[in-house]
């Protein structure tokens, strides 16, 4: 988005934190651009001393069973300073690197592995700090490939646009209407991204997972739609007798909004 010419980025300026689980090991690549940190420190006796805490500073780490990864992303815009700011999860990356040719490639367009060991990292461009500082500094926003959503199942089968695909998720990872409930929260307290909001929910593109790596102004715009949408959405639940997958609707629902956001 927005290419800059003869722009670079020292390495020190960037920051992409990696969302750690308290409750499974996994690799941490070592390449300096990462910041690993455990999300819900909260809830976790010891530490990595490697790892960075997400309940230190201004933070919601006790939020980690209903927001996940994303009480890492609130602790790093409160806390920290970059001139970038990204976010990925412990097993999923983006790469800078084509590669597709030696994995298998996912559903969603994802470049699988059985296992992110260093020759695995390196063959992705995980570790090369100055190519991935390169090829950042030339944008002001990278996220992942999107897909058409016309491809991927949902637990009412295929689905023809946005709007009906997170539908077929309400009673399970959602609550009902929780669609019609954001468009009127966008629209109350984000009414300029309301037509944006439409027009995701009546297309057929669909990135998720909520990767990215953006400048700072727009890091700071993107967290402010987000967390204030999901501040008050939080306010409008009952997850008393949610199941499992269903206490974690805030996180899901982030994932629309970072849609909306990058749409």
């Amino acid at each position: 988005v927005n290419p800059m010419v003869n722009r670079t980025v020292k390495n020190s300026d960037i920051k992409i934190f990696v969302s750690r689980r308290i409750d499974t090991p996994s690799v941490a690549v070592s390449n300096p651009l990462y910041v690993p940190v455990v999300c819900g420190s909260c809830y976790a006796k010891n530490i990595n001393s490697q790892f960075t805490r997400d309940d230190k500073g201004n933070n919601i780490s006790q939020k980690r069973n209903s927001f996940c990864e994303f009480t890492v992303q609130y602790w790093a815009w409160k806390n920290q300073d970059a001139d970038y700011y990204g976010l990925c999860q412990y097993r999923r990356y983006l790469l800078f690197k084509p590669v597709e040719k030696l994995y298998k490639i996912g559903k969603h367009e994802q470049v699988q592995c059985d296992y992110l060991n260093k020759e695995n990292a390196k063959r992705m461009g995980l570790l090369d700090s100055t190519h991935m500082a390169h090829v950042i500094s030339q944008y002001d926003l990278l996220v992942n490939k999107e897909i058409d959503i016309r491809k991927a199942i949902t637990p009412k089968g295929f689905q023809p646009n946005m709007s009906k695909y997170w539908k077929a998720f309400e009673g399970i990872l959602i609550p009902e209407n929780t669609v019609e409930t954001l468009l009127s929260l966008i629209e109350e307290l984000y009414p300029d991204y309301y037509d944006d909001a439409l027009h995701y929910l009546q297309g057929r593109n669909y990135r998720g997972y909520s990767f990215f790596i953006m400048k700072k102004k727009l890091f700071d715009m993107y967290c402010h739609f987000q967390f204030d949408i999901l501040g008050k959405l939080e306010t409008l639940m009952d997850i008393t007798y949610f199941s499992e997958n269903m206490t974690r609707a805030c996180a899901y629902t982030s994932e629309l909004l970072h849609d909306i956001f990058i749409t």
